[in-house]
């Protein structure tokens, strides 16, 4: 079957933009249409039938369902929602940062679909881990590091004090500029390209943080069936991989662990190759190779 290479799904509340790509084993990914596909390599999204749809918190506009609080299981929804729309009748999901959480849960409400989960820069739960995260930062984190990082944030925040900025761009220049050295390997990297002509909806953002992803914890559901990947970079200080401990990893029956030496929060597009290479060798080794 042939899909449109982009299009809208309208869904109560909301009309969510989707981007095909390639060819191969449907790949669905949630987040943003316009920002997803530009951390995943240009061999990746041709090797691969990828789906990129959008969260709500990517709508200009768009409310929850009903005026409910917009959490985990109305992002699913949507997510399903999107699925049949394109008529997928089989997909690997690919989860990245809080959209991890997502793709987690989404295989627990419709297992029968999801034939594998890849989890890209998260932990297992999205709460209490903070004196985890500071931990791991003060004992791995070297002395240039954190010098970048306190350089970058006073900095950033020198420069927020001027002009007029909006909640959106303040945000981003927080977390790209201000933390770049907690998220990226390379001390010097800049994600703001990422994030041209990106719409972020502040309410279904803050909302999926406190109800979504931010209530999110692997170890309190039920064990997820289906083969996951778990993609961590050995420099991600947003979610290092510290935080798989046994509690979550046995909530995992077929996971393969795997950590990227130079990378931080966004392997996919700190090295590619060896995310490809390892995506496809996951594929192939859980029985799930191109058809």
């Amino acid at each position: 079957m042939t899909l449109a290479k982009a299009g809208h799904v309208s869904v109560d509340g909301a009309r969510l933009g989707y981007r095909v790509e390639g060819e191969g084993r449907a790949v669905l990914i949630p987040g943003s249409h316009l920002l997803s596909p530009r951390t995943f390599s240009k061999r990746f999204r041709a090797t691969h039938r990828c789906v990129f749809a959008d969260h709500r918190a990517f709508v200009p506009g768009a409310a929850a369902p009903s005026g409910r609080p917009f959490g985990l299981a109305e992002a699913v929804e949507d997510v399903e929602a999107v699925r049949r729309h394109l008529s997928l009748d089989r997909i690997v999901l690919a989860g990245h940062s809080m959209f991890g959480h997502l793709a987690l849960a989404y295989a627990v409400a419709y297992p029968d679909v999801v034939d594998g989960v890849v989890l890209i820069g998260i932990g297992p739960r999205a709460s209490g881990v903070e004196a985890a995260v500071e931990a791991h930062w003060e004992s791995e984190a070297s002395d240039d590091r954190k010098r970048a990082w306190r350089d970058d944030r006073e900095r950033v925040a020198r420069e927020l004090e001027i002009g007029e900025w909006s909640s959106r761009d303040r945000l981003l220049h927080e977390m790209l500029s201000a933390d770049r050295a907690r998220r990226s390997f390379d001390l010097d990297r800049d994600e703001t390209a990422f994030w041209a002509g990106v719409d972020l909806e502040m309410a279904m953002f803050g909302s999926y943080l406190e109800h979504g992803a931010g209530a999110y914890d692997l170890t309190s559901g039920p064990k997820i069936e289906t083969p996951v990947l778990v993609a961590a970079g050995r420099f991600d200080f947003v979610a290092p991989p510290v935080l798989w401990d046994d509690a979550a990893v046995e909530r995992l029956r077929q996971a393969t662990f795997v950590t990227f030496g130079f990378s931080g929060h966004t392997p996919q597009s700190e090295e590619p190759d060896a995310f490809d290479a390892t995506f496809d060798d996951w594929l192939s080794r859980v029985g799930l190779e191109y058809r």
